[in-house]
């Protein structure tokens, strides 16, 4: 990894922290702070994790801890950032705009039903603005299998679809499982329509592209202090060009420092 990005982004959260302790006594300074943390420490991560992609080898859950830690930096005064990955594309998409025939009105109707059926508390998991339709069954919610499902069976078929789905999820979690991006032999038992099948078949997979990143700064003593994240195609980061900030990253958002998932 270059010492210049390990510097960069080491001098970004250094001034970052420093104008923290200094402008407690203005909203304007905290807003200014927040602007500048966000966009230069998060642009320094982005960076890091895209170099980070082009060094690893292999699944990218292969290369990761079993908390799912990527990388962890440390950085000067004893702070430090762990950056995390896991499966992003369990969500049904939100954004349909780019699909034609019946790939859109699958994920049309899978969002629809996701919206009014599933918590919206779950949104975050249970939905996602980008990347392919292909929803991954090792992550996706109930409600997202069950959407797909009514999507493309009868109603008194849903069930054994969905249960056939979490066992291939299931299986997809087993040690020394092998990954294979489109698992019909799991499907080729159910007892419904050949174009159904196709259709699910076509909708799914165990080898996602689409991985969710968050990214944890943390204050001596261990405690969370600033997180940020996003959804990132991995499978553009091994292609595009090093240091292409926009190219694999879909999304990205600050998050509370506390999140509502493990870490």
């Amino acid at each position: 990894m270059p010492l210049v990005l390990i510097l960069a982004l080491a001098g970004s959260l250094i001034i970052a922290i420093l104008l923290e302790r200094q402008g407690s006594a203005s909203l304007s300074v905290r807003r200014q702070l927040d602007a500048y943390q966000f966009h230069h420490v998060s642009g320094g991560m982005r960076e890091m994790i895209a170099r980070w992609m082009k060094l690893a080898r292999g699944p990218i859950e292969s290369n990761l801890d079993d908390d799912g830690r990527a990388f962890m930096l440390q950085l000067p005064g004893g702070y430090s950032v762990d950056v995390y990955m896991e499966d992003g594309q369990g969500g049904a998409l939100t954004d349909t705009s780019q699909l034609v025939g019946r790939r859109r009105q699958i994920a049309e109707y899978m969002r629809a039903y996701v919206e009014t059926f599933g918590d919206p508390d779950e949104f975050d998991v249970s939905l996602r603005p980008a990347g392919p339709a292909v929803i991954s069954v090792a992550s996706a919610p109930r409600i997202v299998l069950e959407a797909l499902a009514s999507a493309c069976v009868e109603p008194d078929q849903v069930q054994q679809v969905v249960d056939t789905l979490l066992a291939i999820a299931a299986q997809h979690a087993e040690p020394g499982y092998v990954h294979s991006s489109s698992p019909q032999i799991s499907l080729a038992d159910l007892r419904i329509d050949s174009v159904a099948r196709q259709e699910i078949e076509s909708m799914i997979t165990t080898s996602p592209s689409i991985f969710r990143i968050i990214c944890v700064e943390r204050a001596p003593g261990g405690r969370a202090n600033w997180r940020a994240g996003g959804l990132m195609d991995v499978a553009s980061t091994r292609s595009v060009a090093a240091y292409d900030q926009g190219g694999p990253f879909l999304t990205w958002e600050d998050l509370p420092p506390e999140g509502t998932r493990s870490r």
